[in-house]
């Protein structure tokens, strides 16, 4: 899902029939004549490219059931980690031309979301995103539903021109993404001046309507997870679905 703001621009040519620019003379007072306006509506919503880069690496998480730690007052949850797996990237995108402008429609909101819990990346430290996790048997049947724990942050950053320099904002991360896929990049931006600020610094930057040729890119990293099902119904299989939904503010 995508929520659009689109930023209107009217170009009206004003003329005068039978009189443009120019003053006419009347000599009872009177006037007739009319006025005529043309214009274009632009859509300068900027082109946000999105990818998931890394889903191949999310299958084949296998683990023996004696890698798993009893808890509970009476043994009730196993939980598996996956001290072996890395941070990985779940979502990235950048912008595929740049905005004339900051201001409101180009800023992306990212929100993960699955039944245990809903998350709106939009800070500097991790969030704790918890899913739901379905598993069958040998025979595949289904068992109880368990709950996977993920770690997830966002970062947001780009490029920009304040005033007649030339500058990165927001995180390294997200420039270097941009940098390495808009087309034209070193055109456009030669020589950007080295830069960083914070996620709430990132955003308002891409609001700032003085800011100028402003592109942006966001990154989503996940790690740190956690995988518990009930000890009686532990599945032979499993399977954690992620939905990510993208908005642009």
């Amino acid at each position: 899902m995508k929520k659009t703001i689109l930023a209107v621009t009217l170009l009206f040519a004003l003329s005068l029939s039978g009189a443009a620019n120019a003053f006419t003379e009347s000599v009872d007072g009177n006037f007739s004549g009319s006025i005529n306006f043309s214009g274009a509506i632009v859509d300068s919503t900027p082109i946000w490219r999105w990818e998931v880069p890394g889903e191949a690496a999310l299958t084949g998480w296998d683990m023996k059931e004696t890698d798993g730690v009893v808890s509970g007052s009476f043994g009730e949850h196993t939980t598996f980690t996956f001290a072996s797996k890395p941070t990985m990237t779940l979502i990235h995108g950048f912008m595929k031309t740049p905005a004339v402008s900051g201001g409101v429609g180009l800023t992306p909101r990212i929100t993960l979301n699955e039944g245990v819990s809903t998350v709106i990346l939009e800070g500097d430290t991790k969030s704790t995103v918890r899913l739901v996790a379905t598993g069958r048997d040998a025979k595949n049947a289904a068992v109880a539903d368990g709950t996977m724990e993920i770690k997830a942050q966002a970062f947001l950053g780009g490029v920009l021109i304040d005033a007649s320099t030339v500058k990165y904002f927001g995180s390294t991360k997200a420039q270097t993404l941009l940098s390495s896929n808009q087309a034209d990049f070193a055109t456009t931006y030669p020589s950007p001046v080295a830069a960083t600020n914070n996620f709430s610094e990132a955003r308002a930057l891409f609001g700032n309507r003085a800011m100028s040729d402003l592109s942006g890119a966001y990154v989503v990293e996940v790690s740190d997870y956690k995988l518990t099902f009930p000890t009686v119904s532990l599945p032979a299989t499993w399977e954690v679905i992620i939905p990510v939904t993208v908005r642009v503010f």
